[in-house]
């Protein structure tokens, strides 16, 4: 029973709650709560066609690799399969991204590099392996319950580690927009990312990408613009298409993981 003190008596002001969402004990914190489409995005996609460009429609050319820097691609950039793993739960948002390149053509295999650079990462051969890479972010929901995810931490670069750790800026976020997530990431210094992910079919069975990434590298200023589509996979097909995966992008380095019985920690 409330008091002549508490907030909505003759003598307070009305309660924040009736006014302010954050306040308000109704309002769930889950995710799935505040936005059904939601529980839509989250589960397995793929296998994912990407397709890259540089500003003007160029194909995306490979690059040679500074192992000391860990920048540069020195494989297929421009066209890639995807699979993609997305957890909600409640308040809590991973999304697990698994890149399959194949191997660079034949002319930048063949050039002759600067000192210090490499045409390949890992083991195996250029021209003949191709490349896997694993991309993860975690996020919560906002203290603004407003069906928005805060990104707490993620990893990128070549060999998944270019950069790991939470993001240095307070507007890395991913949240809906009607029919569509739209996904916003800016490091500042090293990449700038905003991606809209459209659900396209009746039952909403693939989504439909595009986007812009901005990276800095070596004081040079380069926009890239993707495109992708993937559709909805069950979850007892993940693995095996990543192990077909693997055999048809001739991966030499494959994960442990990948043979064990667990799902690879994604389930």
């Amino acid at each position: 029973m409330g008091n002549s003190m508490s907030c909505g008596s003759p003598l307070t002001m009305a309660c924040l709650g009736l006014t302010d969402r954050r306040y308000d004990p109704t309002v769930s914190d889950d995710l799935f709560d505040q936005d059904a489409l939601w529980r839509e995005y989250a589960g397995f996609w793929g296998p994912e066609a990407r397709r890259y460009s540089v500003a003007g429609g160029t194909p995306r050319p490979p690059t040679p690799y500074d192992p000391v820097q860990k920048k540069g691609l020195p494989f297929r950039a421009d066209a890639f399969v995807v699979f993609r793993v997305i957890r909600i739960e409640e308040t809590r948002y991973r999304n697990m991204v698994f890149y399959f390149y194949e191997p660079a053509p034949a002319e930048f295999c063949d050039q002759d590099l600067p000192e210090g650079m490499q045409n390949f990462i890992g083991n195996g051969v250029c021209g003949e392996n191709g490349f896997f890479q694993v991309i993860e972010e975690f996020g919560v929901s906002t203290y603004e319950k407003d069906a928005k995810i805060n990104l707490i931490w993620q990893n990128m670069g070549p060999e998944s580690d270019e950069v790991s750790g939470p993001p240095r800026t307070k507007i890395s976020t991913v949240s809906t927009v009607e029919n569509s997530v739209f996904r916003y990431l800016n490091i500042p210094g090293v990449v700038a990312v905003a991606e809209s992910l459209t659900f396209m079919g009746e039952d909403r069975g693939h989504l439909v990408g595009s986007g812009t990434a901005t990276k800095l590298d070596q004081g040079n200023l380069t926009q890239i613009v993707s495109s992708s589509l993937a559709p909805r996979m069950d979850e007892a097909d993940f693995v095996p298409a990543l192990r077909r995966a693997f055999a048809d992008h001739s991966v030499v380095d494959v994960p442990d993981w990948l043979s064990g019985a667990g799902p690879l920690g994604v389930g």
